[in-house]
């Protein structure tokens, strides 16, 4: 699940991408009943989060990884059906 919102803590070791006070996006792993991005705060990884492009709100930026990983496992799926000037089916 995505999450965006505003950083408020970085953990030890995060590199300097992530500021607190900067809005950000990141990919939250549901892998227990307290794990998720329906929250009004969630932990993330620092490798899985990004900083929020600008001008986007935050419902519009928790939907950028989500979909981008969607467009990139399509394009590695058609990658071997694909040759130029040929279509795929």
């Amino acid at each position: 699940m995505d999450a965006a919102g505003v950083i408020d803590q970085l953990g030890p070791g995060t590199d300097d991408r992530l500021a607190v006070g900067q809005r950000g996006v990141a990919m939250v792993l549901f892998t227990g009943p307290h794990d998720g991005a329906y929250a009004e705060q969630v932990v993330a990884p620092a490798a899985s989060a990004v900083p929020a492009p600008e001008g986007t709100d935050s419902p519009a930026a928790s939907t950028l990884l989500m979909n981008a990983m969607t467009a990139r496992l399509a394009l590695d799926a058609l990658a071997g059906r694909c040759r130029v000037g040929r279509r795929a089916r």
